[in-house]
């Protein structure tokens, strides 16, 4: 099995955890060129709170970013609560919650995503909507920094080679942002194990079309069931199940193995859905088949895909793809439109269910990065 080199030591201030450590310091940071400040930056999240980008971890003497976070969460619900306040209204009216706290936000998130659909928030194309989603883009990766932290202290207690495993490195690198070399080291690993197959193109784009048309709005919720996740497991996020339907459809085989964090598969057991994880998520599903496109430019975005491309977006650019969809139509004459210039190009997704063309969908709101996958 091959093995890479464990981790350098140094200590740290930022999150406190027992023993030695590997996050940098706030000090030793700061000393940094900030090759990762173009992350992390949304139309979306101007006025809410200034982003700390620098913190880190160093992984044999290379250095990791880890998630960047706001520099004060306080200071960010409150200023959130003076820029969307109806929003946040809408959400607590529905769903009878105290004012968006520090303990209550995910309940918020929750509540955004089971919005009345006679909302005019429960829509992608809403502004306050984009605005919230980007806030919690950032604010929930404390929990991911945390997660990640204590990953590697538990690595660093059981492994007594001094070596990371490669199923160590494809793990901690699928936590790490997508930039992190790290990451970028487990993507190659998923490279060499993904099945050949997944990584042609669609053997048949017109069956996978016809698929995403027929269950774009009314889901395929006997054959593939809703994935759901987040506070209590009750949001939707099928987007990413969707896709992967899409493509199964199309005429790609399953890539199947006995454990949800290996391969890509799906499987239906009287009823009970069970997924692997690269199935329906998109962060996972984005770097197990691979981006081979990325921008935070719309425009230069809509010029590049396709008909019959996988689309994902980071809503505020942190380094996690959040959204999936696919591309079912492209008109290949650059227009001016309300909401920016571009090519237009028709969409089909969960979480919202829609096809529609991106005049009136929220793809071009992406105040984040947007990314073809699978080409």
């Amino acid at each position: 099995m091959k093995e890479v080199a464990l981790f350098t030591i140094t200590t740290a201030a930022i999150l406190a955890f027992t023993g030695s450590f590997f996050c940098r310091s706030a000090a030793a940071a700061e000393k940094q060129s900030g090759q990762y400040d173009s992350y992390c930056r949304s139309r979306y999240l101007d006025g809410i709170g200034d982003i700390n980008r620098r913190q880190k971890i160093s992984i044999n003497s290379i250095e990791n970013p880890i998630y960047c976070t706001f520099e004060n969460d306080q200071d960010a619900l409150n200023n959130l609560k003076k820029k969307v306040p109806e929003i946040l209204l809408a959400i607590s009216s529905q769903f009878r919650l105290d004012e968006i706290n520090s303990q209550n936000w995910e309940e918020y998130r929750a509540g955004l995503y089971g919005l009345s659909s006679d909302s005019v928030f429960a829509h992608d194309t809403n502004q306050q909507r984009a605005t919230l989603v980007a806030f919690f883009d950032i604010f929930e990766n404390r929990q991911k920094n945390d997660e990640i932290i204590k990953y590697t202290n538990r690595i660093l207690v059981s492994n007594n080679t001094r070596q990371l495993s490669q199923s160590q490195t494809l793990s901690l690198g699928l936590m790490l942002p997508y930039y992190a070399p790290l990451a970028k080291d487990s993507e190659r690993i998923i490279n060499l194990q993904r099945a050949t197959s997944i990584a042609y193109a669609l053997p048949n784009m017109n069956a996978a079309i016809n698929y995403a048309r027929t269950y774009a709005v009314n889901y395929n919720t006997n054959g593939y069931g809703v994935a759901k996740g987040g506070f209590l497991n009750l949001i939707e996020m099928d987007c990413t199940n969707f896709v992967s339907q899409i493509l199964e459809a199309s005429g790609v085989s399953q890539d199947v193995y006995p454990v949800d964090t290996k391969g890509w598969w799906h499987k239906n057991h009287g009823g009970q859905h069970l997924y692997s994880v690269s199935w329906i998520n998109a962060d996972t599903f984005s770097r197990y088949m691979g981006v081979g496109f990325k921008t935070t430019n719309h425009t230069e975005f809509s010029s590049v895909i396709d008909k019959g491309d996988f689309i994902a977006s980071d809503k505020a650019n942190d380094g996690n793809w959040d959204h999936m969809g696919f591309v079912t139509n492209k008109d290949n004459t650059y227009r001016y439109y309300s909401n920016g210039d571009y090519y237009n190009y028709e969409v089909a997704q969960h979480t919202e269910g829609y096809i529609k063309w991106a005049d009136k969908n929220g793809w071009p709101m992406t105040g984040g990065a947007l990314g073809r996958v699978r080409r």
